[in-house]
């Protein structure tokens, strides 16, 4: 509503946003439970959101042809 202060985010990337620019992005974000060991992206295929992780840890792993997995 107009003249409130935006939610408390606990993303620090999103928290460290002015507010006006949080505000702007707000309608478009929604939480969603993530499950551990979830795959977030499948290599080769494009994903159609960006997570902004709250709490916990998140791995990032690649694969190259040449080297198999890199962590």
């Amino acid at each position: 509503s107009p003249g409130s202060s935006p939610p408390r985010m606990r993303n620090r990337l999103l928290a460290a946003l002015p507010a006006a620019e949080l505000e702007r992005i707000l309608p478009h974000l929604a939480r969603v439970p993530i499950r551990r060991r979830q795959v977030l992206q499948e290599p080769h295929v494009p994903s159609p959101y960006a997570y902004f992780i709250e709490r916990g840890a998140v791995s990032v792993m690649a694969r190259t042809k040449a080297d198999g997995p890199v962590g």
